[in-house]
C-alpha cells in the first residue's frame, strides 16, 4: 500500500526528466556552426554583451570580408543547452588560420593556438581544445573566439565544430593525418629522391636530367620540412621573401626538367627562370610588405603558365624516352600543375576557405616521375650488361662447383679430425678415471685381503667413472647446470641407501662457455668425490649442494653435518683430496676445504665467469 502511493510521483518525475531532455539534448554528435557574431576590437579582453556585434557567415576569410584589416577580431557563438555538463566536450577548427586563436567559454579561456600561421598554409594543423566536465553549465553557454591576424595573409576563422570528445577527436585526427602527417611523409620521400638524383648527377654530370629533377625534388622537400619544423619565422618583409621562395623555389628546376624531357632545353632558359624567381622574391624588399599578396599571386600565375607550356611540350615531344616513361612524366607534371591551380584558387579566395592545400602532395607525384626517369636511364645499361652477366654467371657457377668440391673435402677432413680428437679425449678420460679405479681395484684384489665391501666399493667407483665418461658425451660445453644435475641423479640412490638427506639448492647457473666437456667432467669428479666422502667417512645425516653467484665468479658449495676431520693435517695426504685440488686447478678454478672435528666438512669450488687471461685468444 505504501509503494502504491508513490507511483504517481514517479511518473511525474519521469515526465519532467523527459521534458528537460527534450529542451536540453545531450551534445553527443558534432554540431557545425556556420554563423557567428563578429566585432572588430583592439583589445584582448572579451567585449561586453551590448557591444555592436554583427552577424557573419563561417568560414570567414578576412581577405574577402574585411580587406586590409589587421589586428584582433572577436567571434561570439551561442552553444545549444545541454544536460551532459559533466562530460568532456571539444571545440574544433579545421586549421590554425591566424597568428593567434583563443577560445573562451563563459568568460574562461579553454584553449589557444601555440604558433603563428604559415602564410601559404602548406602545413596548417587542425586544432581542438577540450572542455572538461563541469565547464559547461546548464542553460546558456557562450563561446568567444579571439582571432589575431592579417587579411592580406588570408587569415580568418573556419567553421567551428562542437560536440562530444569522441567524434570531435576522430575528426581532428583524420584531418591531422591528411593535412600534416601525409604531407610530411611526402616531403621526406621527395627530399630523399631528390638527394639520390643529385648523387647520380654528381657521378655523371653530362646528364642534366638528374640535376634538374633532383634539384626540383630537393627544393620541394627541404623547404617544406624546414617550414614545418622551424616555422615561417618572424613577421615582416623577411618572412614574405622566405615564403615566396618556399612556394615557388622548385618551379624553375621543375620547368627545366620538363624542357629536358621534351628536348627543347636551350642555354639561357635556366638563367631566365631563376632570374624571374629572384625578382619575385626580392619584390617585397623593394615594394614593401603590402606588395606580398600581389607579388605572390602574380608570380604564381606566371610560373603556372610556364609549367602548363612545358607540360604541353612534354606531351608533344617525348625525346629519347619510351612511351610509358613519357606518359608517367607527363601525368606527373599535369598533377603538379593541377595542385598548383587548386592552391592558387584557394589563395585568391575563389574556393572554400576550409579546403586543404594540395601543393604538399606534389611530392609523391614528383617522386614517381623521378623514379621513372631513373628507370629510363638504367634500362639500356641493364640490357648491355645482360650478355656479360650470362658469361660471368657461367664462370661463377664453374668456380662455385670447384669451391664446393674443395669445401666438401675439407669438411670431411674436419669431421675426421673431430672424431679423432673425441676418441683421444674419451681415452684420456677412461685412462684417468676408469683406469685408475680398475688399477686400485686390482691392487686390492691382489693383496688377497680385501673385504667384499671394499671390493664392492671399488667396483662402484669404476662404474661411476664409466658412467661419467658416458654422460660427458651428452653434456654441452659450458652447461654446468646439466653436469651437476647428472651427479645428483647418479648419487641419489647411494645417498638414500646411506640414510643421508640431500638438500639441492641449484636452480639457475649462467653459461660458462669457456668450460669444455673435459672441464665439466673434472667438476663432476670433484662434486662426486665430496659426496662419496660424505657417505663413506663423514657419518653424516644430511648433505647440501648450493650455489653462490658473484660479479666475476660462482662458487659451488658441498657441505655435510658429519664428524669432520683435521683439514690442516690432510693438506699433503690423501689421493682423493689432492685429486680434487688438481682438477679444480685444471678447470681454472680454486678449491677450498674447511673441516674440523665434530663440525662437518665444507668444500667450496670457485669458478670464474670469464676464462683466465692465459686461455683467452
Amino acid at each position: 500500500m505504501k509503494r502504491a502511493r508513490f507511483w504517481p510521483l514517479a511518473v511525474l518525475l519521469a515526465a519532467v526528466a523527459l521534458a528537460a531532455g527534450a529542451q536540453a539534448p545531450d551534445i553527443t554528435q558534432p554540431i557545425v556552426f556556420e554563423r557567428a557574431e563578429f566585432l572588430e576590437s583592439r583589445s584582448s579582453r572579451i567585449p561586453p554583451e551590448d557591444a555592436p556585434w554583427k552577424p557573419v557567415r563561417l568560414p570567414d576569410n578576412w581577405h574577402e570580408s574585411r580587406p586590409g584589416y589587421s589586428g584582433i577580431g572577436w567571434y561570439r557563438i551561442e552553444l545549444p543547452p545541454t544536460t551532459a555538463t559533466r562530460r568532456v566536450h571539444l571545440v574544433h577548427v579545421s586549421r590554425d588560420s591566424a597568428d593567434l586563436i583563443r577560445f573562451f567559454l563563459n568568460g574562461h579561456i579553454v584553449g589557444s593556438t601555440q604558433r603563428p600561421d604559415p602564410s601559404l598554409r602548406l602545413y596548417q594543423q587542425p586544432y581542438a581544445t577540450g572542455m572538461m566536465g563541469g565547464t559547461l553549465r546548464e542553460g546558456k553557454n557562450t563561446l568567444h573566439i579571439l582571432v589575431e591576424g592579417h587579411s592580406n595573409l588570408r587569415h580568418g576563422l573556419p567553421r567551428v565544430w562542437f560536440g562530444d570528445s569522441v567524434p570531435i577527436r576522430a575528426m581532428w585526427l583524420e584531418r591531422y593525418r591528411l593535412h600534416v602527417l601525409l604531407p610530411m611523409g611526402c616531403a621526406f620521400a621527395v627530399l630523399a629522391m631528390g638527394l639520390i638524383a643529385l648523387a647520380f648527377w654528381s657521378r655523371n654530370r653530362r646528364d642534366p636530367q638528374f640535376l634538374w629533377t633532383g634539384l626540383a625534388a630537393t627544393l620541394i622537400g627541404a623547404p617544406a620540412l624546414l617550414h614545418f619544423f622551424i616555422g615561417p619565422g618572424a613577421s615582416g618583409v623577411g618572412r614574405d621573401v622566405l615564403q615566396l621562395f618556399y612556394a615557388y623555389g622548385a618551379a624553375p628546376a621543375l620547368a627545366m626538367s620538363g624542357l629536358h624531357v621534351a628536348r627543347v632545353e636551350r642555354r639561357g632558359q635556366a638563367w631566365l627562370l631563376w632570374g624571374l624567381l629572384a625578382v619575385g622574391c626580392a619584390a617585397p624588399l623593394l615594394l614593401g610588405p603590402l606588395a606580398f599578396v600581389r607579388v605572390s599571386s602574380a608570380l604564381g600565375a606566371v610560373f603556372l603558365l610556364i609549367l602548363v607550356g612545358v607540360f604541353t611540350l612534354v606531351l608533344l615531344r617525348g625525346g629519347q624516352h619510351t612511351g610509358w616513361i613519357r606518359g608517367i612524366v607527363a601525368a606527373s607534371l599535369a598533377a603538379v600543375i593541377a595542385f598548383a591551380v587548386h592552391d592558387l584558387a584557394l589563395w585568391m579566395g575563389w574556393i572554400g576557405f576550409d579546403r586543404i592545400a594540395l601543393s604538399a602532395f606534389s611530392a609523391p607525384v614528383l617522386a614517381l616521375a623521378l623514379g621513372a626517369l631513373v628507370i629510363s636511364r638504367h634500362l639500356e645499361a641493364v640490357g648491355s650488361l645482360a650478355n656479360a652477366n650470362v658469361t660471368l654467371e657461367q664462370r661463377v657457377a664453374d668456380r662455385t662447383a670447384e669451391i664446393e668440391r674443395t669445401h666438401k673435402q675439407l669438411r670431411g677432413l674436419e669431421q675426421e679430425r673431430a672424431r679423432v680428437a673425441e676418441r683421444q679425449r674419451i681415452m684420456a678420460d677412461i685412462h684417468d678415471g676408469l683406469g685408475a679405479s680398475l688399477v686400485s681395484l686390482l691392487s686390492v684384489v691382489q693383496t688377497r685381503r680385501a673385504e667384499p665391501a671394499e671390493v664392492e666399493h671399488r667396483v662402484h667407483e669404476a662404474l661411476q667413472e664409466l658412467r661419467l665418461a658416458v654422460d660427458s658425451q651428452d653434456t654441452l660445453e659450458g652447461d654446468l647446470l646439466t653436469a651437476l644435475a647428472t651427479i645428483r641423479f647418479r648419487m641419489r640412490d647411494a645417498l638414500e641407501a646411506a640414510g643421508i638427506a640431500l638438500e639441492w639448492d641449484i636452480t639457475d647457473i649462467p653459461r660458462l662457455d669457456h668450460l669444455s666437456s673435459r672441464n665439466l667432467l673434472g667438476i663432476q669428479r670433484i662434486v662426486l668425490e665430496a659426496l662419496t666422502n660424505a657417505i663413506r667417512h663423514a657419518q653424516a645425516s644430511s648433505v647440501s649442494v648450493s650455489l653462490v653467484a658473484a660479479a666475476d665468479h660462482i662458487a659451488v658449495l658441498i657441505s655435510d653435518n658429519g664428524r669432520g676431520f683435521d683439514a690442516a693435517a690432510q693438506v699433503h695426504v690423501g689421493r682423493g683430496l689432492s685429486g680434487m685440488r688438481r682438477r679444480a686447478t685444471e678447470t681454472g678454478g680454486t678449491l677450498r676445504i674447511e673441516s674440523a672435528a665434530g663440525r662437518g666438512t665444507r668444500v667450496t669450488l670457485t669458478l670464474p665467469l670469464q676464462p683466465p687471461a692465459s686461455n683467452r685468444g
